[in-house]
Order: C-alpha cells, then structure tokens, then sequence
C-alpha cells in the first residue's frame, strides 16, 4: 500500500488479496511437503488466475453500462478478486466516486495509454478526486463518504395494527398450541432396529404420508407420546415405517449417558486401498537437514469390518 500510495481505508481490500496469495504459495515447510496451504486444507490446487492478471491497484479500465456517447470503458483501480459476485474472474474495483464496485471485464492499460498525455491527465484527476475522497496511504479522508441510515417504513403505523385476541392460542399447561420444532430432529438420523431376527443399520429418510399426502400421526414433545410415523430405510435398500416412540426407544436403549453409541467388532473381514495411499518406495521423506523420517499416515486404507450384529460396513483406518 506505501509503494502503491493507495487510500488507507482499502487496508481490508489489501488483507484479503494478501491472504490469497499466501494460500496459492507453497510455504517453506518440510511437514507440507511442497504443497501450498490451499491443497494441503482442500486436497487440490487453487485457481490463481483471478490474482495473477493484475497487480494491487493498479490502473485498469473496466466495462461500465451507458449510452452514446458515453464511453463505456471507464478507469479505475483494481482491489483484487471479489467472492460471492459473479464468476470467479470478478474482479473489486475503485472507481473515481470513492466507492467500490464489482466487474468481470476489465483490462490493464495498453502501453500507449501509459505514456499518452491525454491518458496521464485523466490519471492525474482521478488520483486529485480519490486523494479527496478517501485519501492516501498517509492522510486519511478529509471528506469522508456519508452513509445516513434510513429506518425502513412500509408506510403503515405499527400502532394502528391490532392483532387478533386468538393470535397465538396456548394450551392449559402455557405452552404454544401450535408448537412444533423448526427442524425434525428424528430425519437423517442413524440408528439400529431390528429387521427379522438381526438388528440392521438403518437411516430415517422422511415422514410417513398416507395417500392424501397427508402426514400420519401428531407431533408431541415427548418422545414417547409423539405417534408421527417415519420411512426408514436399511443398509441393503428396504424401507419400512416405524413410528416415531419405536425410533426413540430403540435409539435411546442404544445410548450410554453421554449420548455415544457403543459397537463390538467380530471381525475383520477384507482390507482395500485408494490412489491417496502412500506406496512403499514413497515411505520415507527428507528434511532439510538430510534426515529420513517415516510417513505417518493411514490414508487411503479401508477395512471392511463386521459388527456383532452382523452388519458389514467399509470404514477408513483413521476411525478405527
């Protein structure tokens, strides 16, 4: 920001694109083993083709809309790489306003545009403008710019709107007639219940409806009095329904006090291993200083285990 002598309020501007080419180097340590702190966090490498293109604010031209016979390529200053507004190529740019905009076509300044005097004016105003603005890397903004808050209003006094008496009706016992939790909190859980003779691992997939599409049962707090009935589907593919305080008794009888599920393993029944293992020729590394140190890593190893109750389940070494 000193060299490039821009406004002190972009400091955040600066921190992220910072933060990205950091992320995109590969750091001088041997535990990375040459890999940028993005593949080691995701596993694959980052795109720095939104960082690469332009240097930090530095003059670019950008695609505005207008109408004849405005120009629609207008100057500015470019900030860096904005997420979260279109394509991965948006690009935040600084424009002679003071304020800051997003845009995907920009380009950098033609070497003719660098040195015509025409191209340096325009320069010279827009750095006058912003300097007033915003300020420079030394001064902040003499006149910053003002941001007055506007309250919302539909246009409607909340004083003259009246609610029904019946609004919210309440039970005997205080409670909201009509409550019931934001989220089902039996859906996508996982549990043990018996198919046939065997308890087999099964996955609550949704509420039973019957053929109105209507749910079946009624919700109640209580676990053991809510007579909803829920789809539940096995390892092997069959889906069966199962009311609600079945789902709660079995879950809870399979349950310690904190909560954790307790499995007994029978047996190990087959092993297999990914492209992620690490070959045996590849089983050492070098530090820098010369030493050799194994590779301490179960990735890419699976066992195929039976449980107890009969079930077989693939399971990564590193659970295990």
């Amino acid at each position: 920001m000193r060299e490039s002598n821009s406004p002190m309020v972009l400091w955040d501007y600066a921190i992220e694109r910072r933060a990205l080419i950091h992320n995109a180097v590969p750091r001088p340590l041997f535990q990375a083993q040459g890999k940028t702190p993005h593949e080691c966090t995701f596993g694959n490498q980052s795109d720095i083709s939104n960082i690469c293109n332009f240097g930090w604010y530095e003059w670019v031209y950008y695609r505005d809309f207008g109408s004849f016979p405005e120009n629609k390529e207008k100057l500015g200053r470019i900030l860096g790489p904005c997420k979260n507004e279109g394509n991965e190529m948006s690009q935040s740019i600084v424009v002679s306003s003071g304020h800051v905009i997003t845009r995907r076509t920009v380009r950098s300044l033609r070497t003719s545009e660098l040195h015509s005097e025409t191209e340096k004016r325009k320069r010279r105003i827009f750095e006058d403008i912003i300097l007033e603005k915003l300020g420079d890397s030394v001064l902040k903004p003499v006149n910053p710019n003002a941001h007055e808050h506007v309250p919302y209003s539909d246009g409607i006094d909340p004083d003259s709107v009246k609610l029904p008496e019946d609004n919210d009706p309440v039970m005997p016992d205080g409670t909201a007639a009509f409550e019931k939790p934001i989220t089902d909190q039996w859906i996508n859980a996982e549990l043990n219940l018996p198919q046939g003779e065997l308890l087999r691992k099964a996955k609550v997939i949704g509420r039973t409806k019957d053929g109105n599409g209507d749910v079946i049962g009624s919700y109640d707090p209580n676990p053991f009095l809510n007579t909803l009935t829920y789809d539940v589907e096995f390892s092997d593919g069959e889906i069966k329904e199962y009311s609600a305080n079945v789902i709660a008794e079995n879950m809870y009888s399979q349950v310690d006090e904190n909560g954790c599920n307790t499995q007994i393993l029978d047996s190990i029944v087959d092993y297999r291993k990914d492209s992620n293992a690490v070959d045996k020729s590849d089983m050492r590394l070098r530090t820098k200083i010369g030493q050799q140190r194994l590779r301490h890593t179960t990735s890419g190893w699976s066992l195929l285990i039976l449980w107890e109750s009969g079930e077989e389940e693939w399971m990564p070494l590193n659970r295990l």
